[in-house]
């Protein structure tokens, strides 16, 4: 476990993706548990998993203001806008 004020480590990432993933099994049409997936991803620099998994949130809930700002900052991560 890393302390405060220190980034996560990969394996830490790897961990909360797989846990986020069973959780999103069981409850396929919850935006909020969507975007908390894919920020895991976003976090360990997988924006291609990220940017799939903010536009699956965005399928269930148009609205989400999070997953907006997610697929946003998962696009610039990617270089897929400017």
């Amino acid at each position: 476990m890393t302390g405060i004020g220190e980034p996560p480590k990969v394996s830490e990432l790897q961990e909360a993706s797989t846990r986020y993933q069973q959780v999103v099994e069981k409850n396929p049409n919850d935006a909020r548990l969507l975007t908390n997936l894919a920020w895991s991803y976003e976090r360990a620099r997988d924006f291609g998993r990220a940017i799939e998994e903010f536009r699956r949130a965005l399928q269930v809930d148009p609205t989400y203001t999070d997953a907006r700002y997610g697929l946003a900052l998962a696009l610039l991560g990617n270089r897929q806008i400017e």
